[in-house]
């Protein structure tokens, strides 16, 4: 399909201005500002890995909130959102799960902007998908009162503040969504 290897996935580079995919040794010729990548990561239900490391050569993060789309075709058809024509069998994650996986990862990054990115991608999955409620109960389903308790604890208001930057919008509004998630 076009992608080469990279940390936890794969990657795919195209030419900002003409959206024409090229290879890795072509875009290396390009300045950053004129290329694009588009990541695939892989993240495994599962925590045994070795077998994994073995085919694939790395050995990506788990997580295990991912079994129900794999165990119980709880995800959505990857066929919706892409023009060719993958398997139908092949599906992603619902956004309920992916707020939920952004809970239980947000206090663990160790780099603030990767905190401040989860916190806007947590703020636009629960606003710009379905209906807030649906969102916020949905998530919730999926972690435990101490995974909510340690995000909240990681969240502070100068990264609150920084997602709404991030997100061109107003940081009562970011605020306002985590505080009622996560309470």
């Amino acid at each position: 399909m076009g992608y080469t290897r990279s940390r936890f996935g794969f990657v795919q580079h195209f030419l900002r201005d003409s959206q024409e995919r090229i290879s890795e040794a072509e875009a290396s010729e390009h300045s950053m500002h004129e290329v694009f990548q588009v990541y695939v990561d892989v993240i495994p239900d599962t925590t045994e890995l070795e077998e994994f490391r073995d085919v694939f050569g790395f050995k990506p993060p788990a997580e295990p909130l991912l079994a129900p789309v794999f165990e119980a075709g709880k995800g959505e058809s990857l066929a919706e959102y892409v023009s060719w024509s993958p398997p139908a069998e092949a599906l992603i994650v619902l956004p309920e799960l992916l707020s939920a996986m952004k809970i239980r990862s947000l206090p663990d990054r160790d780099k603030s902007h990767k905190r401040v990115k989860d916190i806007a991608d947590l703020h636009a999955l629960l606003w710009y998908v379905r209906d807030y409620t649906d969102m916020r109960t949905g998530a919730l389903e999926y972690v435990s009162d101490a995974d909510v308790a340690r995000c909240a604890d990681a969240i502070d208001d100068s990264a609150l503040e920084d997602a709404a930057t991030l997100l061109q919008i107003e940081s009562q509004l970011v605020s306002d969504s985590i505080t009622r998630l996560l309470r």
